[in-house]
């Protein structure tokens, strides 16, 4: 009998542990999605991110080649799948006060 009351015990335990898990899930999902929705409110993707022409705008590239699917000799063709990063600092997307 005691047995079967531990197992209860701990069954309710987890139990909670996982309702309070999925609350703080939820809670940190919608504040990330107000945070972007007013983040990119107004923010117009054509705009170059600088605030004049002349200001140069520093962009770092990464690639990462993830698989080599063909490789030909005769042609000099390689076939990859990689994945390009790109990174730069957008002045438009600022948080002020929120």
């Amino acid at each position: 009998m005691q047995d079967y009351q531990q197992k209860c015990i701990m069954f309710s335990e987890i139990s909670v542990m996982i309702i309070i898990n999925v609350i703080m899930v939820t809670a940190r999902d919608e504040n990330e999605y107000r945070l972007t929705k007013y983040l990119l409110s107004n923010y117009d993707k054509s705009v170059r991110p600088a605030r004049h022409t002349a200001e140069p705008v520093n962009v770092t590239f990464g690639l990462a080649l993830t698989q080599i699917i063909d490789v030909d000799e005769r042609n000099q063709i390689l076939t990859t799948n990689c994945w390009l990063n790109q990174i730069w600092m957008d002045i438009w997307i600022t948080l002020e006060s929120y």
